[in-house]
């Protein structure tokens, strides 16, 4: 994709609009002349160039421009592509990596590299510098339906989502194959639906119009937002000790909020990551704190020990445990006249329960699935998260709850480890090619 003209008062894309070739090619040698490194001269120029075959003066004319400016990242992009042209793989990925460089936001820059170094015979280059391009893509809102984009970046695009895609899919196969020996298939055959749907061998599955995990559905779940204590008392029975402890930990959390040593905001991302748009008010803000006690799977050891009786508390119950991944247990403070926007969780097959601490009165709710539940202090309430749902604190004092993370009742053991592989071969594929690890959102 060489540099486009966009000011349409310009003499050069004037000449170019009116088709008149030879005049806008002599221009472009008179401006590149004064000036070697005028991008807009140069793109222009070097299409006319190599449609004639003209790739050895296309490439001088390229590597001046590049020395001239030393670090245009058009420019780049412009020498890399005649250097492909000549087949000269090595150079092309050199300058299109120096070219990525120079902005962490470039998914354009990323395509070009992976092909040459495709070319070069580098697949695993290629492969990580797609996944990072992708993942870049969606941040801009390159990958939505309305995207307009040049032929030859959507056919890019495609490309690397065809690739990546292949990949992962391969990837996850592997790891998941020893589960799957000897295994009567029926028992896997809705968490193998699910990972068709996240490889995109078929459509995802939706069984409620308000879930939308942002990662992985497990079809055949029943689609329920709240589970309530009369039709889950096994649930609930697993959660008495935690309640039974709600006092003494509640003691901790206001200790803890004598000094917030370790108190951090809840959300904090990148300010262009995909889901930044929703977060705008609350992204590294001290209206929505947490305090982890688990993060990613790992404990956070500190936090644990100034607060024992919760820790003891966790350790008794059921966590999901995924390396790298879960559990995840925190306490969540939402400042006074603070709104939670509407989100969903990454995947059905977990439950998330709110065990309350500080509940001002007319606090205010949360509302999963359309439906909104006021909180009562010592009494667990449990959700499944990827409902969409949201909540609010409307009083003038604080709301805090401790926050974790259970396996849905309906899933099988035998699925819970089929998940707990998949999800931990996924974050080692994303890590693995430099990407953000989708399951820990």
């Amino acid at each position: 994709m060489l540099a486009r003209m966009s000011a349409a008062s310009d003499p050069l894309a004037r000449l170019i609009a009116e088709r008149r070739f030879a005049e806008a090619e002599a221009l472009c040698r008179a401006r590149l002349q004064t000036d070697p490194a005028d991008a807009a001269a140069l793109g222009a120029l070097l299409p006319q160039l190599m449609g004639r075959g003209e790739l050895l003066q296309a490439r001088v004319l390229a590597e001046s421009a590049v020395k001239a400016d030393g670090g245009h990242r058009d420019l780049l992009l412009m020498l890399g592509q005649v250097r492909a042209r000549m087949r000269d793989f090595a150079s092309a990925r050199s300058a299109f990596a120096e070219a990525a460089a120079l902005n962490q936001g470039d998914w354009i820059a990323l395509l070009f590299l992976a092909d040459s170094a495709q070319a070069t015979g580098d697949a695993e280059a290629a492969l990580s510098a797609r996944v990072q391009a992708l993942l870049r893509a969606e941040r801009e809102g390159a990958l939505a339906p309305q995207a307009r984009l040049p032929a030859q970046l959507q056919t890019q695009l495609q490309r690397a989502i065809a690739i990546v895609q292949e990949a992962r899919a391969l990837h996850l196969d592997a790891a998941l194959a020893p589960l799957r020996q000897d295994r009567d298939a029926r028992t896997l055959v809705r968490v193998d639906a699910a990972l068709d749907a996240l490889v995109g061998r078929t459509a995802r599955a939706q069984s409620h119009p308000l879930q939308h995990p942002t990662l992985l559905c497990v079809p055949d779940l029943q689609p329920r937002p709240w589970f309530d204590r009369d039709a889950f008392p096994e649930l609930f029975e697993a959660l008495a000790g935690i309640e039974r402890s709600a006092d003494e930990i509640r003691q901790e959390l206001l200790a803890l909020l004598d000094d917030e040593d370790g108190v951090e905001p809840y959300i904090d991302m990148p300010e262009r990551a995909p889901a930044a748009p929703i977060w705008r008010e609350l992204n590294r803000s001290p209206r929505w704190r947490t305090y982890h006690f688990h993060r990613h799977g790992a404990e956070i050891t500190a936090h644990r020990a100034r607060c024992p009786r919760t820790a003891a508390a966790l350790d008794a119950l059921p966590l999901i445990r995924i390396p790298d991944h879960a559990p995840e247990a925190m306490f969540s403070l939402l400042a006074p006249n603070t709104a939670i926007p509407a989100h969903t969780g990454v995947m059905n097959g977990r439950l998330t329960v709110h065990l309350p601490l500080i509940v001002p009165a007319n606090c205010g709710a949360l509302k999963v699935g359309g439906e909104a539940r006021g909180w009562e202090e010592g009494r667990c309430i449990v959700f499944d998260d990827s409902f969409v749902h949201e909540a609010w604190n409307h009083s003038e004092r604080l709301r805090a709850v401790l926050i974790f993370d259970l396996w849905h009742p309906q899933l099988a053991e035998i699925e819970r480890a089929y998940l707990t592989s998949l999800i931990t071969a996924l974050g080692e594929f994303n890590r693995r090619h430099g990407a953000d690890d989708e399951a820990s959102a």
